[in-house]
């Protein structure tokens, strides 16, 4: 979902751009004290979280892959079901912020710790890897970890305050943009790291660029997602706690999502494809941002675990708890808890394996490619991390965060 990766692979002869793996989550901890408002199945975890998370993880690969994996041009209803994993990611790391500080009372240095390790993950991948200089460019890491300590202090705020700002959030780009510009392709090659960091200094107004305005998921307008994540935590957990099912949320949304297809229709900016990427989000214009917004709420509506608050008798969703969902309910679920580590390996594998091996197919071939992938996770997360986590019963929160569980 990040084209930082392609670009460099096209163009090898250019001073610039090297490649990012995607998209992926913080893989926030899902868990739950025990009788914790009968939430808490046996293995601790919230899972209709796990299972929206696993949803973005089975969203999440294809669309990475078809960079370099897929023929283009991709099919338009491909681009469509590729740009909806990013913005359920970064609202559901604000809603996990947020659900820590009302139901663990976590603290601010809890939310840091973790930050600063997706921060160091980032800037580790550009230095080995992809050979640049760390935090020159904008790529999903930096976003979500810089997404948690915003997500903790916004909790601070009143609950209604956190939808204006997302709204405003979303709206700044735009002025950003008709001010700055938009580049088709960030201009990557000021940022190798070949380049002396003195030589750095001297473009710091192009990576200001990069987080803002033009990086693969600058600030604005992705940290809005992170405002309405807290702000659904307070909805869910807060002094009050409501199910996502009562009230005017499912309505809402409906309506979000209604009212932004219309604007996205009638005004759906340049979407460019940007070397191999092809989501409808380069650049993320206001119609797009408000309908995924409104495909969040009832996601959320139709996701959730019921039984607290809720009458536990009532009737339960498909994602309810980890024994109703069916075989392939429980592989999301999985994939979800180990969100971190896919996103880790899978940018890898592609790099370093499937592109070399398979280049670029149809679509046909493309998605059988892609079913087998997804299972080579599904097969990872079901057998290999289970007996890991029971030898690491205790794990330091950076193997914690990979492992997940």
């Amino acid at each position: 979902m990040s084209e930082t990766g392609v670009m460099a692979e096209k163009r090898q002869d250019e001073p610039g751009a090297v490649p990012s793996l995607g998209f992926a989550s913080t893989a926030s901890e899902a868990t739950l004290e025990p009788q914790a408002g009968g939430e808490t199945p046996g293995r601790g975890r919230l899972p209709w979280i796990d299972w929206l998370r696993g949803l973005a993880v089975v969203t999440m690969i294809p669309a990475n892959m078809s960079a370099t994996l897929l023929v283009e041009p991709h099919p338009f209803w491909f681009r469509v079901a590729s740009s909806f994993a990013a913005p359920l990611f970064v609202f559901l790391a604000g809603l996990m912020v947020g659900f820590g500080v009302r139901r663990k009372q976590q603290g601010l240095g809890h939310v840091v710790a973790r930050g600063a390790w997706l921060l160091f993950w980032a800037g580790l991948q550009d230095i080995l890897v992809w050979k640049i200089w760390p935090g020159t460019t904008m790529d999903v890491l930096y976003l979500l970890g810089v997404s948690l300590p915003v997500a903790w202090l916004a909790m601070r705020l009143p609950m209604a305050w956190r939808p204006a700002l997302a709204l405003g959030l979303f709206l700044l780009p735009h002025g950003l943009r008709a001010v700055w510009g938009y580049e088709r392709e960030p201009s990557f090659y000021l940022l190798m790291a070949q380049r002396r960091p003195l030589d750095l200094l001297s473009e710091w107004r192009q990576v200001v660029y990069n987080w803002t305005v033009t990086g693969d998921f600058p600030l604005a307008p992705w940290l809005g997602f992170t405002l309405l994540g807290a702000w659904a935590a307070d909805w869910r957990w807060g002094s009050a706690p409501r199910s996502f099912r009562d009230g005017r949320l499912p309505p809402v949304a409906g309506l979000l999502l209604v009212v932004g297809l219309g604007l996205w229709w009638a005004w759906p900016g340049e979407q460019y494809t940007r070397v191999g990427y092809s989501e409808l989000f380069y650049p993320a214009v206001i119609g797009y941002l408000l309908f995924a917004t409104g495909l969040l709420g009832l996601l959320l509506v139709y996701a959730e675990e019921p039984a607290s608050p809720g009458a536990v008798g009532a009737p339960r969703s498909p994602a309810s708890d980890d024994a109703s969902y069916g075989l392939i309910g429980r592989w999301l679920c999985r994939l979800g808890e180990a969100a971190l580590l896919i996103y880790v390996a899978h940018g890898l594998l592609i790099k370093f394996v499937l592109t070399p091996w398979f280049g670029a197919l149809t679509m046909g071939p493309f998605l059988l490619l892609a079913a087998a992938f997804i299972g080579f996770f599904v097969g990872l997360t079901v057998w290999v991390l289970p007996p890991l986590r029971c030898r690491f019963r205790r794990p330091p929160l950076p193997l914690r965060m990979l492992l997940g569980g």
